[in-house]
């Protein structure tokens, strides 16, 4: 029975409206050789602060010295990122296929019932 007093609610949240665009932006600014509009923010304000900015982006300057070989070439780089979006695809199709899945968001008509 719905609660009283609410209008309409969802009845759960979907983690993969947000997760889902995170992860395409990622392959895309990975396989494209784009630069995240955040790294120029980033420097801008390092500079600002004293700092000395640095030339290529975050992925660059901060997560391959720590997870990627040092000789990387741009086809291991866009193959980890084909990786990536096949183990999420992989993992959506079966999170949404199982047995029991809602595959649309449902909304509940909460109004309160009169005279019950």
């Amino acid at each position: 029975r719905p609660r009283e007093g609410r209008s309409s609610t969802f009845e759960r949240a979907m983690p993969h409206n947000v997760h889902i665009p995170a992860v395409l932006w990622g392959v895309i600014v990975e396989t494209t050789g784009w630069l995240c509009p955040l790294t120029p923010l980033e420097n801008r304000w390092r500079s600002a602060g004293g700092g000395v900015p640095y030339e290529g982006g975050f992925v660059e300057h901060y997560i391959m010295p720590v997870l990627y070989p040092h000789d990387i070439t741009r086809d291991f780089q866009i193959t980890l990122a084909i990786l990536i979006a096949l183990i999420n695809l992989i993992v959506y199709t079966v999170a949404f296929t199982r047995p029991g899945h809602a595959t649309k968001m449902t909304v509940r008509d909460s109004t309160p019932l009169l005279g019950r």
